[in-house]
């Protein structure tokens, strides 16, 4: 008996044509899945499909506020979704800087960041990485710092005023807005260049601390440009250097920290995009994109630039090898001051 015909099974068998028919539609089964796949493989990239929100982790109305503001509009019109600025203030904005190293890499949570994420890291414990923790989207814009004094204080220039604090040692203070910001760091590379012994006043943002430098609490601000070239043009603040690498427009008539003496107190304060580190190459990419077009429109430029500020856009890959810089540089300077905010 043939083994097929036990327990009761019986076979018949198929002809030629009858197995030439199911191996066709078996394969026509195949290219159907197949296409299927491919189809659901070559779906058009989507993103964002729901709001965003942008962590800011500094108070309303400073220099990092504001940029990331008129960016996010910009970014809400071209990508069909609200992009939401939340401002996460606290540990010299470290806190908000954490809580977006924490998020899902899904590019639904983005980090307002700037050169006070380095250097607030840098001087502080912190259970993040500023570096590796993240995927660094674009810069959005770049300014300097500018050394400025209440106008009572008799200066007029930056040697003056190291003359005017070197004869008071530990009598002269200065506002910065948090510990190990840029304006606290740049303060620090000044004593150490001029032999200074000047008092630090952290204020919780920069708001707070050009207020308490405009209500007569602390002689000297180290703040944005960005955030005080109004004030300086109005005369209520006097402007002694910039720490830019060269003079701005908004206020050619100002020296660099070089100019003055003092070129170890460069320093760039600039404003980002980054997002927590595994977002899809994809959504990184598609922001970058969206940043340096939104950077290039006239009415953004002329938004920067009445702060100050200079419209600047870099490619994600080139942003991150930038940001890796600037915290090995003020990994550096940290160390050497031995400068702790635990």
């Amino acid at each position: 008996m043939d083994p097929q015909e036990e327990e009761g099974y019986m076979y018949c068998p198929m002809d030629r044509a009858a197995r030439a028919h199911a191996r066709l539609a078996a394969g026509a089964a195949m290219m159907v899945m197949a296409g299927a796949a491919a189809i659901a493989f070559a779906q058009p990239f989507t993103f964002p499909v729901k709001p965003v929100r942008i962590i800011v982790p500094f108070p309303p109305g400073g220099g990092a506020d504001y940029i990331t503001r008129t960016a996010a509009q910009k970014l809400s019109a071209a990508l069909g979704q609200p992009f939401v600025i939340e401002n996460r203030t606290g540990a010299s904005g470290n806190i908000g800087t954490e809580l977006v190293a924490r998020s899902a890499p899904d590019g639904y949570t983005l980090l307002s960041s700037s050169s006070s994420t380095i250097t607030a890291a840098a001087v502080s414990k912190v259970s993040f990485d500023v570096v590796n923790d993240f995927s660094h989207v674009s810069m959005l814009g770049s300014s300097c710092l500018l050394v400025s004094v209440h106008p009572s204080l008799p200066v007029k220039t930056l040697s003056q005023l190291v003359a005017f604090a070197r004869a008071r040692p530990g009598a002269v203070n200065y506002a910065s807005s948090g510990a190990g910001t840029s304006a606290h760091l740049v303060g620090e590379v000044l004593q150490q260049s001029a032999g200074l012994r000047l008092t630090h006043v952290p204020y919780k943002g920069n708001p707070a601390a050009i207020a308490g430098v405009l209500g007569g609490e602390v002689a000297i601000a180290m703040p944005n440009l960005a955030a005080v070239t109004t004030l300086v043009k109005a005369g209520r603040l006097r402007a002694l250097a910039v720490t830019c690498d060269r003079r701005t427009d908004m206020l050619p008539d100002v020296p660099t920290v070089a100019e003055a003496g003092y070129p170890a107190v460069a320093l760039t304060s600039w404003w980002g995009l980054s997002a927590p580190a595994g977002t899809p190459r994809e959504i990184v990419s598609r922001l970058g994109t969206e940043v340096a077009r939104l950077v290039s429109l006239p009415d953004v430029q002329q938004a920067f630039a009445s702060q100050g500020a200079e419209p600047r856009a870099m490619a994600p890959g080139d942003f991150d090898k930038y940001v890796r810089a600037e915290a090995t540089r003020w990994k550096a300077v940290v160390e050497a001051a031995r400068i702790r905010n635990d």
